[in-house]
């Protein structure tokens, strides 16, 4: 049963391929899309599949063991490139504070970049509130899908980061004006992301 999941962009396919690699190393199971997927299976259900194999614990409560287990080969690829290389944590959103609370703290030596979505997006104080107490830099995604959500993220200081999908909150023009309106010193970074077709 796989116990890590990798999520990658094409670009980045020999940099994934090369981290898959370090984890079989270490006697670790990722579950990757190359080859994982059976080509006649339907590619979405494969991937939450996946997902759901790599997830042994509830989104409430998780082992210190498992997160040391979890965090070992970021600090491997921390120890193996240094700071040479920005490392990104996306949680999708399982996590609730407790749990992630404890992921930050196991988190901490790595200095990743940010923690993206490590809490659920259903309650945007409480995402403040893990930003408060886990002292590391945190983004928001494409989860939340309304300019009120992101306002609030905003005007909450909420995130250090913001990432905006504008094909997951229906156009462009919808978000004309939403970052202008941050004071210079609020956020360290502001960050469009958008597929071009």
């Amino acid at each position: 049963m796989s116990d890590v999941f990798i999520s990658y962009s094409r670009k980045d396919i020999q940099f994934a391929q090369r981290i898959h690699h370090e984890l079989e190393a270490r006697d670790r199971e990722p579950w990757v899309d190359w080859q994982d997927i059976p080509p006649t299976s339907e590619w979405l259900d494969e991937v939450y599949a996946g997902i759901q194999a790599a997830i042994e614990y509830g989104p409430a409560r998780i082992p210190h063991r498992a997160i040391e287990a979890a965090v070992q080969p970021l600090r491997d690829i921390r120890d193996k490139v240094g700071m040479d290389l920005d490392i990104l944590v996306d949680g999708h959103a399982h996590f609730q504070l407790p749990a992630a609370l404890r992921i930050a703290e196991a988190l901490r030596e790595v200095q990743p970049l940010w923690l993206e979505d490590v809490i659920k997006m259903d309650n945007l104080d409480t995402v403040a509130d893990f930003r408060r107490q886990s002292r590391m830099p945190i983004s928001v995604s494409e989860m939340l899908l309304s300019r009120a959500d992101y306002n609030s993220v905003l005007m909450n200081q909420a995130a250090d980061y913001v990432m905006i999908d504008p094909t997951w909150v229906g156009a462009f023009r919808r978000l004309r004006g939403l970052p202008i309106s941050l004071k210079p010193t609020m956020y360290q970074s502001v960050c469009t992301i958008a597929p071009v077709r």
